[in-house]
């Protein structure tokens, strides 16, 4: 935490030296968890990821009972995705998150975003 990552390299041996302000950590495998930034996280080490961010919408419910008990036991549902429907649900605090996707003809793509973060 508040160490951000500054650089990436592929030892010989196939594993990772990850650079931070704090040092360098030596890891078997780097797992990219960057979400809008994930394209340049992705160069860091290399990779071209066809990666862009695209404006869509969600909404969220209230409270559900069930997931509020379910909140003491650290359970939670799993994603859910129906291509044919086209949304997705996940569990966002004790309610649920519904996203639906656009048809691509729909979708706006941020270039705004992609060109200035």
């Amino acid at each position: 935490q508040d160490n951000p990552v500054t650089a990436t390299r592929q030892r010989d041996d196939g594993r990772w030296e990850v650079t931070t302000p704090k040092g360098t950590l030596i890891a078997n495998h780097l797992v990219n968890t960057a979400g809008f930034h994930a394209r340049q996280v992705g160069e860091m080490s290399g990779l071209d990821l066809p990666l862009v961010p695209v404006h869509y919408q969600y909404m969220v419910t209230a409270t559900i009972p069930l997931l509020e008990d379910w909140k003491s036991e650290k359970r939670e549902i799993p994603v859910i995705r129906d291509l044919r429907g086209s949304f997705s649900v996940r569990q966002e605090r004790t309610g649920l998150l519904i996203a639906p996707y656009e048809a691509e003809d729909k979708m706006v793509i941020q270039d705004d975003w992609y060109e200035n973060g």
